[in-house]
């Protein structure tokens, strides 16, 4: 799942959340999450194989503020 930023100095990271998550405000509690990326600067990749049914949250977040606006694009891809 790449996100990417139009902006080179931003950097981005992503975080997929667990069914039953109530809130992801920061990257705590780390007991809710599956996945956090780990790659340095605006491109991000996630890979995660579903082994609980429910809703699973994925939050794309940048680590400092940015102006202006950052715009990304967002894919996910189903495997087999």
């Amino acid at each position: 799942m790449p996100a990417t930023s139009k902006s080179a100095a931003s950097n981005v990271v992503l975080v997929l959340w667990r069914p039953g998550t109530a809130q992801v405000t920061g990257l705590a509690p780390p007991n809710r999450r599956v996945r956090i990326s780990t790659r340095a600067g605006r491109r991000q990749r996630l890979a995660w194989t579903g082994v609980q049914e429910g809703w699973h949250y994925l939050q794309a977040r940048l680590t400092a503020p940015s102006h202006p606006p950052v715009a990304y694009r967002l894919s996910i891809v189903r495997t087999r």
